[in-house]
């Protein structure tokens, strides 16, 4: 038998719209899916070392400080490199189809260095309620002043 080959039809303005706009849609996915994991590893993290006794607590501060600064800086280099890939293809996006918009083209690079921002600002956070929480026995139990 001989097989035939299949012939690809011409794709229509949609199709290539949306060929086009594919890439894009993954990074989209691969960043929130790396977020939603750093947000779920920073929960173990606090969830396991807040159980435990608060001798091991104060004394070993330095685990879940260590572990969320490894964690945090790991996944800020990755989102960094994320947004700046999906950067690059919405900008190529747009000058491959004749628009060279250079606002536009700036926006995108703000709101890159405000969502890395946020990133970091959650990082700091992180870390120092590592340092601060884990030493602190009255912060859970209500003031009785």
């Amino acid at each position: 038998m001989k097989e035939r080959k299949k012939q690809k039809k011409p794709m229509t303005g949609g199709e290539v719209e949306s060929a086009k706009k594919e890439p894009t849609r993954h990074l989209e996915k691969e960043a929130f899916q790396l977020a939603n994991y750093y947000f779920v590893f920073q929960g173990i993290i606090f969830t396991a070392f807040y159980h435990a006794s608060s001798h091991v607590k104060c004394d070993h501060r330095w685990v879940p400080m260590t572990l969320s600064a490894l964690d945090g800086i790991l996944n800020a280099c990755a989102l960094l490199r994320i947004a700046l890939r999906y950067k690059t293809s919405l900008d190529d996006a747009d000058t491959g189809a004749g628009h060279d918009n250079m606002c536009q083209r700036s926006w995108r690079c703000f709101y890159v260095i405000v969502c890395m921002t946020f990133v970091i600002v959650f990082l700091v956070v992180t870390l120092a309620g590592c340092w601060v929480v884990s030493c602190s026995t009255d912060t859970l139990s209500p003031d009785t002043d």
